[in-house]
């Protein structure tokens, strides 16, 4: 618990910076968000497959090609793609 309000900025780059440091690697998932039931398998298959390449800066997954689904189908989502975004300059 912190002191005082640090803000929202300052506690997400903190936290993701100490994970970072500790781990060298992250995945950020907002509170809000309804992933796919492999999301979590399918984001540390990505890092692990581009953690030497050193024009990766970050992986985003995102799906833009599906209408949303409901939480409640029986069908699940399709897995996201993989957008390897790279560094500039490299």
């Amino acid at each position: 618990m912190r002191e005082r309000n640090y803000g929202l900025a300052a506690n997400v780059i903190d936290s993701v910076t100490q994970v970072v440091n500790a781990y060298g690697r992250v995945i950020v998932v907002e509170d809000d968000l309804v992933v796919a039931p492999y999301f979590l398998r399918f984001m540390n298959d990505a890092l692990e497959t581009y953690k030497d390449e050193e024009r990766v800066g970050h992986i985003q997954a995102c799906d833009f090609t599906h209408a949303p689904r409901h939480c409640g189908e029986a069908k699940p989502p399709p897995a996201p793609r993989v957008l390897a975004c790279c560094k500039p300059g490299v």
